[in-house]
């Protein structure tokens, strides 16, 4: 399952509610956006959706992880921690034109 949020609490808050048994990993992905960067806006989509603040990726958005590692996150333990953040096109990370 996959939540997405502009608010870091709020998205710990999920890890905690819907982290699973020993089966599974908890994944929490951070990702360190571009100034600028618009956030979908959820009152569009009526009354009943106006608390959120989800985003929606661009298709082809090219992203790296700069960062790695398990933490415990809103109380739940080993749970995987990756940052993202905005990256060149992947010809110019591989140094190709």
């Amino acid at each position: 399952m996959t939540s997405t949020s502009a608010w870091k609490w709020k998205a710990e808050h999920f890890v905690t509610t819907r982290a699973a048994g020993a089966v599974t990993t908890p994944t929490f992905l951070e990702y360190r956006l571009a100034a600028g960067f618009r956030i979908f806006p959820m009152e569009y989509l009526g009354p009943d959706s106006t608390h959120e603040a989800e985003f929606l990726l661009p298709p082809k958005s090219n992203f790296v992880v700069t960062d790695a590692g398990y933490a415990t996150i809103g109380g739940v333990p080993d749970v995987l921690h990756l940052v993202l953040e905005n990256a060149p096109k992947l010809q110019e990370l591989v140094g190709q034109k």
